[in-house]
């Protein structure tokens, strides 16, 4: 427990755990129902609780941006065949899972909020644009921000922006893109039948991984490395010759 309110799993930071919760959770549902799922046991329901009310006792919105980022791309490249998986049993878990947070922390409006750490969250960013201007090609330098602050950026892109400029964004932005676009290929690709639906469930956790990147720093989530890796391994399966794919 994070300060004895906020579950933090085995993670220090509960919006870290909150990612990994999202990122399992996203894996779970998507291939829930398919040749190869992540949780091959039968009560899906009971898992997508589980991992649901984790994620409830975080109060992480950053968590929740990243899950509703993963809704919202699966429903535009998709439509109702993205957030099919999601219909019934999801809806009714996130009702169970956020009864749960309310009645084992009756201050939960409170806990979600945390007024006074969104505005700390805006000085930040605004520091970091600051900071940027001295340098917007190149930016100031690896942990310039955080020996001038004592903070680091909580913001992914921002903490690029400012650290390494225009130049480390469009580096940052090329090669999240690039997986993205192989991962929607592999996920239509008629000749991989048996792995198409894990394609797309490792996709959306990347777009989970990316909505989370907005509140916290999550490329330096070990989860984050670990889809990379996933989504590597199904590259390999693509560049295989057919003989031995199988």
């Amino acid at each position: 427990m994070h300060e004895n309110v906020r579950v933090s799993g085995l993670l220090v930071d509960p919006n870290a755990f909150g990612g990994i919760v999202v990122v399992g959770l996203v894996l779970h549902v998507w291939t829930a129902r398919t040749p190869l799922p992540v949780w091959p046991w039968r009560r899906r329901t009971a898992v997508s609780l589980v991992l649901l009310t984790a994620l409830a006792l975080t109060f992480t919105r950053s968590a929740w941006i990243a899950l509703l980022s993963a809704l919202v791309v699966a429903f535009l490249l998709r439509g109702r065949v993205g957030v099919r998986p999601v219909r019934v049993s999801l809806p009714l878990a996130i009702g169970a899972a956020l009864t749960v947070a309310l009645v084992s922390q009756p201050q939960v409006l409170s806990l979600a909020l945390r007024p006074d750490q969104v505005i700390g969250r805006v000085d930040i960013l605004r520091d970091a644009t600051l900071e940027h201007q001295q340098s917007p090609i190149f930016g100031i330098g690896l942990e310039s921000y955080i020996l001038d602050h004592g903070l680091i950026v909580h913001n992914t892109p921002a903490w690029f922006l400012t650290e390494f400029g225009l130049l480390g964004l469009l580096v940052l932005g090329g090669f999240v893109t690039w997986y993205f676009r192989r991962l929607w290929r592999h996920s239509n690709d008629a000749s991989l039948p048996e792995t198409r639906a894990i394609a797309f469930a490792v996709l959306l956790a990347q777009v989970a991984m990316v909505g989370l990147s907005v509140g916290i720093e999550a490329f330096y989530q070990r989860h984050w490395w670990l889809l990379l890796a996933a989504a590597g391994t199904l590259f390999a399966q693509s560049w295989l010759p057919e003989e031995h794919s199988s």
